[in-house]
């Protein structure tokens, strides 16, 4: 889905008014990929990830390794206090084997 996610410290939830161990940080989206296309930008805070609370990268990891490209991802995130809902739609990672 091109972008690089990382875990939140609860100094990093608390400052960005999230209560609980919820989202992961997007620590960067990479240029021309289709989080970029979908208006992901780097420091966003992804909540949702097709209906599922997103609780560590690991998860966030796990949900999108399962996509296909084509499929259609909703994404629930936070960005500068503001929620942000968007629509990833899947590639096939560049280099990836046939």
């Amino acid at each position: 889905m091109g972008f690089q996610p990382d875990d939140l410290t609860a100094a990093e939830r608390s400052a960005a008014g999230i209560e609980g161990p919820v989202g992961i940080l997007l620590s960067e989206v990479f240029e021309d990929g289709p989080a970029h296309a979908a208006n992901l930008r780097a420091g966003d805070i992804i909540l949702e990830i097709n209906g599922q609370r997103i609780y560590s990268d690991r998860q966030a990891r796990l949900l999108v390794a399962a996509a296909k490209p084509g499929d259609e991802v909703g994404i629930i995130a936070l960005r500068n206090g503001e929620e942000l809902r968007t629509t990833v739609i899947v590639a096939e990672r560049p280099g990836a084997p046939d």
